[in-house]
């Protein structure tokens, strides 16, 4: 965090109700991912694996728009297109990385039921 500023790590104040709300909705997001993806009658692994990758690459992009910073601030709002600002890793980006890990884990990952 020391090459950016805005990024450093802040002073350690304790544990506070907002130092949980990203890890719950990554996991709340993670569980309705595996509820949503269930294999339907009539639908392969590899068709529901490509139907859902485009959702994944969309929610990455969003992400990299929205928390990157490219549009400035005033008239005429503008696409800023700097690289040294945009965000890869942002909420949004770690959303579309837990969803690409929950398909291929309930995708790849056989059923072990007991008889």
């Amino acid at each position: 965090g020391g090459a950016y500023p805005s990024i450093n790590h802040s002073p350690w104040n304790g544990v506070h109700l907002a130092d949980y709300v990203m890890p719950f909705f990554l996991f709340i997001s993670g569980v309705s991912m595996a509820i949503s993806v269930r294999l339907r009658p009539g639908v392969t692994r590899t068709k529901l694996f490509f139907g859902v990758l485009p959702r994944i690459v969309k929610l990455f992009i969003v992400g990299i728009i929205v928390q990157g910073g490219w549009i400035e601030q005033g008239p005429p709002s503008q696409l800023n297109l700097d690289l040294t600002s945009i965000r890869f890793m942002g909420i949004l980006q770690r959303i579309a990385m837990a969803f690409l890990v929950v398909i291929t884990i309930e995708l790849c990952v056989p059923d072990f039921q007991t008889r």
